[in-house]
């Protein structure tokens, strides 16, 4: 499994980067450590001089980091690149290109979704990339036990391969699974053994309750995170449902709402 890590080199970043390899088994897992020197407009373009300075700098800051994750996590498969570009298209670029099968990054808490750097690019590129991303707030704290939240719905049903590809890549050993659904009024729950079964093999000993709710007045997204916090969990996955543009005018998204206001990690698997 490719695992691509982003980073401005800043304590958010290097947050986030532990926190997933905490979180991803190592045996299963190759990192690829990616810096980005943003360019804000397109159309902008730097000497070649100046490029190729401000690639070794980057470059030289890469290995020091590399280094010190290496002497952290010695088990770890981690290579390094840097890129001048524009943030977003470079990330999409390095996704497709490299077989990447999830994404990490960082904010700065939920006051920073929209703030500088790292903090200021996640809403973009999780709302512009494919692939699941894992979403690491700053003040959250790295543990060496997972007690994830998995919020389903009936759509998630049709993806158990896409569910299956990208848990089968999780640690298992201390891991606590909590399947969670909010349905309308209307709709008739699933048995419990139907919501495990979205799970791969190795993974369902490890749910310790299904709970399914009816949606009240608040928000889904605070809903969700509500019952996250009283339950003491320090991971959420969420399965975004995939609208075009003119749906994403009409309706809000349950996903951006939770990445705004969640204080918790999110995963997120489309």
């Amino acid at each position: 499994m490719n695992v691509l890590l982003t980073t401005d080199f800043s304590f958010t970043s290097e947050h986030a980067m532990e926190f997933a390899m905490e979180l991803f088994d190592p045996k299963e897992t190759h990192y690829t450590l990616l810096h980005v020197v943003h360019i804000p407009h397109a159309g902008m373009v730097l000497t070649k001089t100046l490029a190729k300075e401000v690639s070794d700098h980057a470059h030289r800051k890469l290995n020091d980091l590399k280094q010190h994750l290496k002497n952290r996590h010695p088990e770890i498969s981690l290579e390094i690149t840097a890129e001048i570009g524009v943030f977003k298209s470079t990330v999409a670029r390095w996704v497709e290109n490299h077989d990447i099968h999830f994404l990490v990054m960082g904010t700065n808490g939920t006051s920073g979704i929209f703030e500088k750097l790292i903090g200021s690019h996640t809403r973009e590129v999780v709302d512009y990339i494919s692939v699941p991303t894992l979403v690491i707030p700053m003040t959250a704290p790295i543990q060496k036990e997972s007690r994830i939240l998995m919020a389903v719905s009936d759509l998630d049903f049709k993806d158990r391969d896409t569910i299956h590809t990208y848990f089968g890549g999780l640690r298992t050993e201390n891991t606590s699974i909590c399947i969670y659904t909010i349905s309308d009024q209307n709709v008739e729950f699933r048995s419990d053994s139907d919501y495990v079964e979205i799970l791969p093999e190795s993974l369902r000993s490890h749910v310790t309750r299904v709970v399914e709710k009816r949606s009240e007045n608040l928000l889904q997204e605070d809903q969700l995170l509500t019952f996250a916090e009283e339950n003491n969990h320090n991971l959420i996955a969420i399965f975004p449902q995939s609208r075009n543009w003119f749906q994403k005018l009409l309706r809000r998204s349950v996903t951006l709402g939770a990445l705004k206001n969640s204080t918790i990690p999110l995963l997120i698997i489309r």
